[in-house]
């Protein structure tokens, strides 16, 4: 029973840790996006203190 819990556990985490690089690297790159074709990208580095 344990043994599911840690593995589903693991797999939580690894998987929280994959979105997080992901949209810290949105946010990073989001100044590079032009806003007139990308409007909330473009936006999305605003988002960086909430982030946080």
């Amino acid at each position: 029973m344990f043994k599911g819990f840690k593995e589903f556990t693991y797999k939580m985490v690894a998987g929280a840790n994959v979105a997080t690089i992901i949209i810290m690297l949105l946010v990073g790159f989001s100044d590079f996006f032009q806003p007139e074709k990308f409007a909330a990208l473009a936006n999305l580095g605003l988002l960086f203190p909430v982030f946080l």
